[in-house]
């Protein structure tokens, strides 16, 4: 078997706590003798957060706004009808026409009777006639305005009907028109939720980008040989930067010194 060689390993790290090995220590050739574990764990906890922030930003619902309903069109209403109103004027009409000609006659009769000096018991008979004709003639002119009136009344209501049919499709025609601008208005706030969304998607991924930058960048000083560490020592401090030289015993051929390449030696 080849005897055992020694080894000088020159590396450079920015915190005793970089250098994972002590005196005594035998390593595996490719094991990990130098690494910034503080860093690669701030960064691969950074790198989780945001891996999870992403998930939670990309599984988020914007649920896009429920068009309203349409409101049924009101139509207007159908022209009116007085049949019932104007036949029953025309009746009172007619009756009353027939009363008051009544008195009339009756009224002419009592005068005729007084100035060819008739019997009084003849006047007075005729007189009672007389006054239950024009009583029967006010009660006829009576319910002839009534009637009228009723067609009044009918033709009031109508006109109200009018008025309220129309204030119901101005407010129907209002409500449609808010409705319509609160959806548009809805819309508008839902593509905005989408574009903030996939901004924050897309700094996310950039964020996370930037930290597998960072830890790909981050040196990890690995052996060479399999070996034993015989002596570890501090050359000297430069700055923030440690450097150490590691003496290594192995059975490897190799030359006595081995500086590693600056972006394998140098822990940043």
């Amino acid at each position: 078997s080849e005897s055992n060689r020694s080894i000088k390993l020159k590396l450079q790290v920015r915190s005793p706590d970089h250098l994972l090995v002590k005196e005594g220590d035998t390593i595996r050739k490719g094991q990990v003798i130098a690494d910034q574990i503080d860093d690669r764990t701030r960064l691969n906890t950074q790198a989780l957060e945001l891996q999870e922030s992403l998930k939670r930003t990309q599984d988020s619902v914007i649920l896009d706004p429920i068009a309203p309903l349409r409101i049924p069109e009101l139509s207007g209403l159908p022209s009116p009808n007085y049949a019932a109103e104007e036949a029953a004027i025309e009746k009172s009409r007619r009756v009353l026409e027939r009363t008051t000609e009544k008195a009339k006659l009756q009224q002419r009769m009592l005068d005729l009777l007084k100035t060819s000096n008739g019997l009084p018991e003849m006047i007075e008979h005729e007189s009672i006639k007389l006054g239950e004709a024009i009583a029967e003639a006010e009660v006829s002119l009576a319910e002839h305005d009534l009637t009228k009136g009723k067609l009044i009344r009918a033709q009031a209501d109508y006109q109200k009907l009018q008025y309220d049919n129309s204030v119901n499709i101005s407010r129907a025609i209002e409500e449609q028109s808010r409705a319509a601008q609160i959806y548009q208005q809805r819309i508008g706030e839902a593509a905005n939720q989408k574009r903030i969304k996939e901004s924050q998607v897309t700094q996310l991924k950039l964020q996370i980008q930037s930290v597998e930058d960072k830890l790909s960048l981050l040196a990890q000083i690995k052996s060479p040989y399999v070996a034993t560490i015989r002596r570890i020592r501090i050359i000297d401090q430069v700055g923030n930067y440690i450097n150490y030289e590691l003496v290594l015993s192995t059975t490897s051929p190799s030359p006595t010194e081995i500086t590693p390449s600056p972006s394998d030696s140098i822990l940043r």
